[in-house]
C-alpha cells in the first residue's frame, strides 16, 4: 500500500504549521531529491543554507545538488564558495561533494584523493563511482577510469537513463 501522496500531505501540512521545523524542511528536500524535483530540493536547501549556513551537511547537500545538476560558471563558484569548510575532511560524502566540486573547477590533481576515498567508502554509490572515473579518465588513467565506469554502470538502475548514457559513452 503506497501512501506517499497521503504523507507528503501530511508534512506539507506540518511545514505550514512549523515553518521553522528545520528535520521538517530536510525531510521535504529529501523527498524532492529522491522524487526527482532537484530544483525544489535545491530551493529547500538553499533556505536551510540561508537559515542555518555552519551545519556541513545542509552545505555538503545543496553544493552536491548543484554541481551534480547544473552546470553554469556562477553555480559552480557558488558551490565551490560553499563547500570550502569541507577541505580535509575525512567524511566520505563530504570528500565525494569537495572532490567533484575540485574536479569541475579544473583541479583534477586536487579532486583525485578526495574521489578515491569518496569511492573506496561509498562502494554502492554510482555517482560516487562516476565521479571518481571521470576524474581518472581527465587525468589520462584509462584503465582504472574504465574499471570506476563499470562498477557504476553494474550499480545504475535501469531507470536512470541519463546517468547510464553518460557511463555508456565514458566506457
Amino acid at each position: 500500500l503506497d501512501r506517499t501522496d497521503e504523507a507528503l500531505s501530511v508534512l506539507d501540512e506540518a511545514i505550514q504549521t512549523l515553518p521553522d521545523a528545520q528535520n521538517l524542511l530536510w525531510l521535504k528536500a529529501s523527498y524532492e531529491e529522491q522524487a526527482g524535483n532537484i530544483e525544489n530540493a535545491i530551493a529547500i536547501y538553499q533556505e536551510l543554507y540561508e537559515r542555518e549556513s555552519n551545519s556541513a551537511i545542509v552545505a555538503n547537500n545543496l553544493a552536491s545538488l548543484i554541481t551534480s545538476y547544473r552546470d553554469n560558471d556562477e553555480d559552480l563558484q557558488r558551490a565551490n564558495i560553499i563547500v570550502r569548510r569541507l577541505k580535509d575532511t575525512k567524511v566520505p560524502a563530504f570528500q565525494d561533494t569537495y572532490g567533484w566540486i575540485a574536479f569541475r573547477m579544473g583541479r583534477a590533481e586536487e579532486a583525485v584523493d578526495y574521489l578515491r576515498s569518496a569511492a573506496a567508502a561509498l562502494t554502492n554509490d554510482p555517482l560516487v563511482r562516476e565521479h571518481y572515473g571521470t576524474t581518472l579518465a581527465a587525468l589520462g588513467r584509462a584503465e582504472e577510469a574504465a574499471a570506476e565506469f563499470q562498477a557504476a554502470m553494474d550499480l545504475v538502475p535501469e531507470d536512470r537513463v541519463e546517468q547510464r548514457s553518460r557511463l555508456e559513452a565514458a566506457l
